[in-house]
């Protein structure tokens, strides 16, 4: 009777237990796979990871969104570095043999009056006049392509958001290294502030000899070919006086005067082969955009893409290795942010979230892949929409971004847009391009393409202003890639066909 007791006991325990797992799946069910809350599972799950666990994440690690400053070493790149010196003129693009080496150079000297180790003995203003005969002299000129606020920029090369130079620079695009001649040992730094349009001249006490030696054996090393030149040195950035001009560039174009030859280039791998690794990359892409696999709804459309579909947003992978995340209209999107704060979301936090999560998803691809890659973007606090980022980067090769051709024309290799934290769009091409060896491709002058450019677009009163031209390698729709002259004309990017 004892022992009845005990197994009965112990029975009743064993069924109590078990309604209670019942019911907690029950409720899962309910409640997490179903509609009855705002966005269903979406919800719970980005809520309790917003309001619980990031904050708790980063109560541990308070520093360790500054992390992302080592991905963006990666990420912002100059888009060259010219140096120059007694007529001679170099132009290192990411790819070349030096370039790398030139970068540190010059990032260590910079990083160096950043942070105060290199004492600024004055600082004046000077004209935009004196700034372009800069050139002409012993510098380095060190041109990122694009505007940046000052803070990221700072971050990118030396660690720290704030400096030395922070009150006196919001936005740059690039910086210039002058060597005197004089006796005086002392070396020179340029910047100009785009939102002040400010150009400030810093002496900075360091050792001259040493820097301008290594200045010499760079050009030494890479003399020949064809020295370009720049707009203004050939008066082309300016109206002509005798009649119209049908066009201007601005007057830091560089320009090539000659045939250019470029490498040509192909994609990595077969078609099988791409196909292969894209299916390989699926379960890895579904982790990275938070997509769940149990409540996640999947169809193969007519192209052949695989759609997943929450409550939202889309996840589309194209066979052609593009992929598509757009969120449902009205709804946050994906939340790629560690902050809590969103009420002062600015470019500085949208960019360390877009390379954190740029950097997440290209970990599980080809290591070749991240270092090919640098942010194309303007990086600074222009936007048409309160809080929201529109962010871009390229796959270059020798410096050289590779486009493809969309329904939108050619774009670069990823297309994000960020909004307070959430990633609301994202396009990006998995594909991997690679030089062919020893197959050159010859792009006509510059100015031949130009003038295709004016046959096209002038309208026989106002002069097309080209603002930037360099070499970009296409890829239509069918796969063909040819390399052609690309650039930003009256504020738009054309090609020049």
């Amino acid at each position: 009777m004892f022992k009845k007791s005990i197994v009965k006991k112990h029975l009743k325990n064993v069924m109590l237990f078990f309604s209670i797992g019942l019911m907690f799946f029950l409720v899962w069910q309910i409640w997490f796979g179903s509609y009855f809350l705002p966005g269903g599972y979406d919800y719970i799950t980005t809520s309790f990871r917003t309001h619980i666990m990031n904050p708790i994440q980063q109560w541990f690690t308070k520093e360790s969104k500054e992390g992302f400053s080592q991905n963006m070493k990666v990420l912002f790149k100059p888009e060259k570095i010219i140096l120059n010196h007694s007529g001679q003129r170099v132009v290192f693009q990411s790819g070349h043999k030096d370039y790398e080496e030139m970068r540190s150079l010059s990032n260590e000297f910079i990083s160096n009056v950043l942070l105060e180790k290199y004492t600024i003995k004055s600082k004046v203003s000077i004209s935009v006049e004196t700034y372009h005969s800069l050139l002409k002299g012993k510098t380095i000129y060190v041109d990122y392509g694009k505007e940046c606020d000052f803070r990221l920029f700072s971050l990118a090369v030396c660690d720290q958001s704030s400096s030395v130079l922070t009150e006196d620079l919001s936005v740059i695009n690039g910086y210039i290294i002058g060597l005197h001649d004089s006796v005086m040992n002392d070396v020179s730094l340029y910047i100009t502030d785009k939102k002040s349009n400010n150009i400030y001249r810093y002496v900075i006490e360091t050792e001259k000899s040493t820097l301008d030696e290594q200045l010499k054996e760079f050009l030494e090393e890479s003399a020949g070919g064809s020295i370009p030149s720049y707009s203004f040195e050939l008066n082309f950035h300016k109206e002509q006086e005798n009649s119209a001009s049908k066009v201007l560039f601005e007057p830091l174009v560089l320009l090539d005067l000659t045939t250019v030859e470029v490498p040509t280039i192909q994609l990595a791998g077969t078609e099988e082969e791409n196909r292969e690794k894209f299916d390989e990359l699926t379960d890895a892409v579904l982790e990275v955009f938070s997509v769940n696999s149990r409540t996640m709804r999947r169809y193969t459309d007519l192209e052949n893409a695989r759609v997943f579909v929450e409550n939202n947003a889309t996840l589309t992978l194209y066979p052609n290795g593009i992929l598509e995340y757009q969120a449902v209209q009205g709804s946050h999107g994906l939340d790629i942010s560690n902050s809590t704060d969103r009420t002062n979301y600015d470019v500085h936090k949208a960019t360390a979230d877009a390379v954190d999560f740029v950097t997440e998803l290209c970990n599980h691809m080809p290591n070749s892949y991240f270092k090919h890659l640098q942010i194309s973007t303007s990086l600074v606090n222009h936007t048409d929409k309160h809080n929201s980022f529109k962010l871009s980067f390229d796959y270059c090769i020798d410096g050289i971004p590779v486009r493809q051709q969309t329904e939108n024309g050619y774009c670069p290799v990823i297309e994000m847009e960020v909004r307070e934290g959430y990633l609301t769009s994202y396009r990006h091409n998995l594909k991997v391009y690679e030089k062919r060896e020893n197959e050159i491709w010859q792009l006509p002058p510059v100015i031949s393409a130009a003038d295709k450019l004016v046959n096209a677009l002038y309208d026989g009163t106002n002069a097309l202003r080209i603002e930037k031209v360099a070499v970009c390698y296409t890829v239509d729709k069918e796969g063909n890639i040819a390399p052609t002259w690309n650039g930003i004309v009256d504020g738009k990017e054309r090609l020049f066909e």
